[in-house]
């Protein structure tokens, strides 16, 4: 049998604390408590579906670690379910403010977690000229 960690008392140790640590900085779900009223749809959860699997595609043909997208949406859900309701229309109302949310933490989680110089200028690319440097 393969273990994916040796220890597998610090292992479950590690994962009881992350999950008391979850459950303590546990925020609601913003997309469900989002309400538009007439101003159009506004971010769904496909939306953000489809998000998260370009930035895993970004990260895939760079060879980055699968991780830093998951730590980029991290920044992302945390971000929204903690700041005023202002705050948060604004990223939710209109896609294109929360994709470029999501691409800034996906820059800022890139910056952290990747050992590679990846500038402002390949987002520009890779977002098909949507946003610039």
């Amino acid at each position: 049998m393969h273990l994916l960690h040796p220890d597998p008392i610090q292992a479950a140790e590690t994962l009881a604390a992350l999950l008391e640590k979850e459950a303590v900085y546990a925020r609601g779900d913003y997309l469900a408590s989002f309400t538009l009223c007439d101003h159009g749809p506004g971010v769904s959860a496909d939306d953000r579906l489809l998000l998260v699997d370009w930035m895993y595609s970004v990260a895939d043909q760079c060879e980055f670690k699968r991780e830093t997208t998951a730590v980029a949406m991290e920044l992302v859900d945390r971000f929204l379910s903690s700041c005023p309701p202002k705050a948060s229309h604004f990223y939710l109302a209109e896609i294109e403010n929360f994709q470029l949310l999501s691409i800034a933490a996906f820059h800022v989680s890139v910056k952290t977690m990747e050992r590679v110089a990846f500038g402002s200028d390949l987002l520009a690319l890779v977002s098909n000229g949507t946003y610039t440097k």
